[in-house]
């Protein structure tokens, strides 16, 4: 029994199924966890190993080429890149998409785990980070007071932080902008000299001294014990009193042992005053909104407590807030598309009752869909939100052609019940071939390379699949039974629509009659309009949105000293701060010393109903006021999300292993692009830092004093860069001790020359004795990747598409060669765009495959199914030309509009080609036939081509900004205008090219029966059978 049937036949089982649903589908809705993003983990890990006061040279030569060496070793690992600057090392791995990163991570975590040993002490700390969605903070907070950093850092992270711990649902809280108090031991240069203790001697004595070691087992009285061997500082008393020697002499008498904290070299304020920066994450089944309502509450509660006064909170990212202004966002999106659809509805059906169950469709299988999400375990994100939204337009085609059709069967004289089952069965397999089409486009993806598109696309495509699904289910079930029963009949057609019909026929009827030249006009449109919106769309590897936000980025050439920094950054702040009104800022944040060379202003600009100016006009006066700084450049990034730093610039990398000639080859570069068409600016990253002192000791004197260079060496970085001893045991945690010269001995160069070393013969020797210092450039920042050195050349663009201005680099470079083992790369978006374009290319033409294949099995045909897809090329011209008029680059998002596009556009051609082989049935004339269907699926074509167009009319032009991503725009104008000019040419190219394809199918069975006598009679008697119709199936 079919589906219409059986719903005919068991009204109350039909409402009491659909009440079920209605009641899950509200429960869903509220219980669907809501998340800003799908879960998606990237193959990267960022890994940090920090060396206190290394030069970069050191860093690379201590840790990066060691580090580099043992994770090459790691399975699926694709690339290694490394930074070594002064004090630390970052490490950027990348694996396959297809890698198991839990896996991975305990391989990285063993390579890890070997290097420490051949590491410095105060490096044996590393910290990797892995990439993922539901891993990245949800809330961030600065907190400031005009207090000092230290008391702010020690309030936040010993008062606030536990505070926020204890909220249901976080799961960690992370404090930044200032480091752990620590145990400083200052050493006085004089003091040892006094008392003749060598620096060198003294540091291998107090690290030594410290331990706690396994001893052994011993067994007494019957009992087995574990022994331990422990000499543990427990205090600053216990550092202060220990013996240098026999004669009294203690530590406290040639040093200072203190509690004190790191020397400040991160920089972290919040509308010109100190902060302290809080992320808070939650745990992974919570819900992100009541999460971050709850810390929020939390932190309202807390500022009016006593102890908190002046102590003020400032929220610099809540996810929260996206997640609800996209929903809110994409629900008046939906509204309004779903308003426009229903009143293309009342303008063709011209009568409200028909109109209001038609329109059921639309919430119905929407919380149908979520109904499935909900039990699947899938969450609701603004990914498949706006998979939600993209189908509202959609979810009442299947229902509009149903009623239609039983509208046109109750006009005929067919009784109600009658009307309703044949009507919904006449056109169940066309609506079931066209509801296919359009879910099984999504399945190429399936082959896509897996990345963060394929993961948006697929939880695109399981929300309109999901959805469209519920609208077939409720427009074979719910349509037909609510016909039957209550007064359908539509009212007499408007003298518009009477009008347009007949002046179709009349001009079908002319196609039909003249096929050369309508296709001759045909080949002429479609080849005249199709060079000009083809030739100059934009293309770009990436989608771009509206934040509110504008980054500016400081890049200053030569020392690098804090002082200079934070000098800097003030001046850009006292003059955005001057202008705050005129510049429509909220807040300002500055960060530096997080990453090599970043030192950043975040300008965050009014949102909402306090916005006055566009975010690109605040752009481009916040760039006009900035000051000139000597030796300071400016570079502003574009921003394509709510935590990207995605620029408009492009970067090309230059690998091999001599360094000077990296360089020599990156000046050559950066003059070149300098000339390039669309090319602002271009500079190297092989930026000097300031000058080094290089300790040159003279070997032969070193001999002759009894000196080891090697003890040189390290008497001078034990003095300047200090040495971490064992940690100590304190209060609440384990506490760094490092052990150093005081700060006026590190401070001064004839200071250092004094330094003390001890002699093999015994004495001391001045270090000036047996060396001297040498002053020679440095470099700030050392690049590697897979192994080499690598200098990266950096290009600001004017904005144009990164696809026009690859050609012109091409037609640059032409001949532009390197040696061997030299090699150019151009930067990840650049090779993103080639990409994306070739695996989407090739996504569509196994889209369009798939679609003949599907209507190949369901039309049992060969031939029909190519009359349907000539609608495809049609509906790719519109697209290219909507996106052509609207200045829309096309982008990832607009590659997923086309091949959506290419399952909705055939909908149309199946309805009218499917119709053609049922009026074929009760009439041999051919040309009739045509004209009868084409007029019978007007109405019908141009109501779903309609209400999906104006459905996604708000998404595409109403300026909606999902999660300050507006990326889907050009998705929903692909759509838009492939199937505004597929709908209109359809009516007239589908039928042409169906007797174009009969022809063709008498000329096949002709030669197949010459071929092999008797094959021809029965293909005929086959075709007369046929005629492939979908009605006949479905009875």
């Amino acid at each position: 029994m079919s589906l219409p049937a059986l719903a005919l036949r068991r009204p109350v089982t039909l409402l009491v199924m659909y009440a079920a649903l209605l009641v899950l589908g509200g429960i869903a809705t509220e219980r669907v966890p809501l998340e800003f993003l799908p879960n998606l983990a990237g193959p990267n890990f960022l890994i940090q190993i920090p060396y206190r006061n290394a030069t970069p040279l050191e860093v690379e030569k201590t840790i990066a080429v060691p580090a580099e060496e043992l994770l090459q070793t790691v399975p699926s690992l694709t690339k290694v890149d490394s930074f070594s600057q002064g004090n630390l090392c970052t490490l950027v791995l990348e694996f396959t998409w297809e890698t198991d990163m839990d896996y991975a991570y305990l391989e990285v975590r063993d390579r890890l785990d070997r290097l420490k040993e051949t590491l410095p002490r105060e490096s044996q700390e590393y910290f990797v980070w892995r990439f993922s969605s539901t891993d990245i903070e949800v809330l961030f907070f600065s907190f400031s007071w005009d207090r000092s950093q230290e008391e702010l850092y020690e309030l936040v992270n010993d008062r606030i932080k536990p505070r926020l711990l204890r909220v249901d649902g976080v799961g960690n809280v992370t404090v930044w902008g200032q480091e752990l108090k620590r145990v400083y031991i200052d050493l006085d240069q004089e003091s040892l000299k006094a008392h003749g203790v060598s620096l060198y001697d003294l540091v291998l004595r107090l690290d030594r001294e410290s331990f706690n070691l396994a001893g052994g087992e011993v067994v007494e009285g019957g009992q087995r014990y574990l022994v331990r061997l422990v000499n543990e500082y427990r205090g600053i008393e216990d550092l202060e009193k220990i013996p240098l020697n026999d004669r009294g002499l203690r530590l406290s008498d040639v040093a200072r042992v203190r509690y004190g904290y790191p020397e400040q070299t991160v920089i972290t304020r919040m509308d010109g005053r100190n902060a302290v920066v809080v992320g808070v994450k939650k745990e992974s089944t919570a819900n992100t909104v009541e999460v971050c309502e709850a810390v929020k509450e939390e932190m309202e509660r807390l500022s009016a407590e006593p102890g908190y006064e002046g102590l003020r909170h400032t929220v610099i990212f809540d996810q929260s807030e996206y997640i609800l202004n996209s929903f809110r966002d994409l629900r008046s999106s939906g509204v309004w598309g779903g308003f426009f659809a229903v009143c293309v509805l009342y303008f063709f059906l011209r009568r409200a009752l028909p109109t209001l169950v038609v329109t059921v469709a639309i919430p119905v299988s929407l919380l149908m869909a979520v109904t499935v999400m909900y039990f699947a375990g899938l969450t609701l994100n603004v990914v498949s939100m706006v998979g939600l939204m993209l189908g509202v337009g959609m979810l009442v085609d299947n229902s509009i052609v149903v009623s239609e059709n039983i509208l046109r069967l109750r006009e005929q004289g067919l009784a109600r019940g009658e009307a309703s089952l044949k009507g919904s069965r006449d056109v169940a397999m066309a609506i079931l071939a066209s509801t296919l089409t359009t879910m099984i486009v999504f399945l190429p993806m399936v082959f896509m390379e897996s990345g963060v598109m394929k993961v948006y696309t697929q939880e695109v495509g399981v929300a309109i699949s999901l959805s469209l699904a519920a609208s077939l289910f409720v427009a074979l079930t719910f349509i037909p039974a609510v016909a039957c029963r209550i007064p359908m009949q539509r009212s007499s057609r408007s003298r518009f629509l009477g009008g347009l019909a007949s002046r179709y026929r009349k001009a079908l009827r002319w196609v039909v009659r003249n096929r050369g030249r309508a296709s001759l006009w045909l080949l002429l449109l479609v080849a005249a309009t199709v060079l000009l919106p083809m030739r100059h769309v934009a293309q770009k590897a990436e989608s771009s949105g509206d934040v509110r936000r504008v980054i500016v980025d400081l890049r200053l050439r030569g020392a690098q000293e804090t002082s200079r920094i934070e000098g800097a950054l003030a001046e850009v702040e006292r003059i955005l701060e001057s202008r705050r009104e005129e510049l429509d800022i909220e807040h300002i944040y500055s960060q530096s010393g997080y990453m090599a060379d970043r030192n950043r202003i975040h300008v965050f600009l009014r949102e909402g109903d306090k916005a006055r100016l566009p975010t690109e006009e605040a752009k481009r006066r916040i760039l006009d006021v900035l000051p000139q700084i000597p030796d300071v450049d400016f570079v502003v990034p574009e921003q394509h999300g709510p935590q990207s730093d995605v620029e408009n610039e492009f970067q090309i990398t230059l690998r091999g292993e001599d360094p000077d000639l990296l360089e020599s080859f990156a000046e050559d570069l950066v003059n070149r692009l300098r000339r390039v068409e669309g090319v602002l600016r271009a500079e190297s990253d092989v930026e000097p830092g300031h000058d080094e002192l290089q300790l040159r000791v003279d070997r032969s004197l070193a001999t002759k004093y009894g000196v080891s260079p090697m003890v040189a060496a390290q008497t001078v970085a034990f003095g300047l860069r200090g040495y971490a001893l064992k940690k100590m045991k304190g209060p609440d945690r384990e506490m760094a001790v490092y052990v150093q010269l005081q700060e006026k001995d590190r401070q001064s160069l004839a200071k250092l020359e004094q330094l003390q070393l001890m002699s093999e013969r015994g004495g001391l020797v001045p270090l000036n004795v047996v060396g001297r210092f040498e002053e020679a450039p440095a470099l700030r920042v050392i690049r590697r990747s897979d192994g080499k050195r690598i200098v990266k050349v950096r290009a600001q663009t004017s904005g144009e598409p990164l696809g026009i201005l690859k050609a012109r680099l091409d037609e640059a470079l032409s001949d532009f060669s390197l040696p061997p083992g030299y090699q150019l790369e151009f930067g990840r978006n650049i090779l993103n765009l080639e990409k994306s374009r070739k695996s989407f290319l090739g996504a569509i033409g196994l889209a369009i495959a798939l679609v003949y294949f599907l209507l190949g099995g369901l039309f049992e045909s060969y031939i029909h199914p190519l009359t349907i897809l000539t609608s495809v090329p049609l509906a790719l011209t519109g697209s290219c030309w909507v996106m052509y008029l609207t200045g829309t680059a096309m982008d990832v998002a607009g590659y997923i509009g086309l091949i959506l596009m290419v399952g909705i556009v055939v909908n149309n051609a199946i309805v009218i080609v499917d119709h053609i082989n049922h009026v074929r049935r009760s009439t041999q004339n051919l040309e009739e036939a045509i004209v009868q269907a084409g007029e019978d699926r007007l109405r019908p074509v141009l109501m779903t081509a309609a209400t999906t167009i104006l459905g996604l009319l708000p998404l595409a032009f109403g300026g909606s900004n999902i999660g300050g991503v507006v990326m889907f725009a050009p998705l929903a104008k692909a759509v838009m205008g492939g199937l505004a000019l597929a709908t209109v040419l359809t009516l007239f190219v589908i039928p042409l090219f169906y007797t174009f394809m009969e022809d063709a199918g008498k000329v096949l069975r002709r030669l197949a029966w010459v071929a092999v006598p008797g094959t021809g009679s029965e293909s005929r008697r086959e075709e007369t059978s046929w005629p492939g119709s979908l009605e006949g199936k479905a009875r």
